[in-house]
């Protein structure tokens, strides 16, 4: 499918779906909701020159995923999303989790913000992560690699193994 500026916001029904934001359809700044009601993963590929942002929701049953692939810098807002993997091109992924309270495996993301909500986040991969923790973020696992966390202005209280 893909997703042109004027189709607003998406519901990905189908598991496993593609989705391209197309780049010559005068994506502006701004926020896009998607959401995600079928398990598997959603590929989001965004072919706009400018950075913009995404909300992602999850449905309640089944596993959802989320690939971001881009060039520009991605921000994303997820709710009940149990997987997210970032861009491994130069560019910035950010990730605010929502106030459902979220259990989520990252991987190529740079920036975290945990939500007021129980958040339980996994770092995947065995390459090891670098990522930037901001806001409360209750659990913190690192993954098989060699793992590098850093701590924002917004200081709480964390449990943190296999970092």
């Amino acid at each position: 499918m893909t997703w042109y500026a004027s189709n607003g916001a998406y519901t990905a029904t189908a598991a496993n779906e593609a989705i391209v934001i197309d780049g010559t359809s005068n994506f502006s700044a701004g926020s896009y909701s998607l959401t995600h009601t079928n398990s598997g993963t959603v590929t989001l590929t965004n072919e706009a020159t400018v950075a913009v942002s995404f909300v992602i929701t999850g449905g309640t049953s089944g596993n959802q995923g989320v690939t971001l692939y881009s060039t520009a810098a991605q921000e994303v807002t997820v709710n009940l999303i149990e997987t997210l993997t970032g861009t491994t091109d130069s560019a910035t992924t950010t990730v605010t989790l929502g106030t459902s309270g979220n259990t989520i495996a990252l991987s190529y993301v740079e920036t975290l913000i945990g939500s007021s909500a129980n958040d339980v986040v996994s770092l995947a991969g065995t390459t090891g992560q670098t990522i930037t923790v901001s806001g409360a973020i209750e659990t913190l696992t690192g993954s098989s690699g060699n793992d590098r966390v850093s701590f924002g202005t917004a200081g709480g209280t964390i449990s943190v193994s296999a970092i």
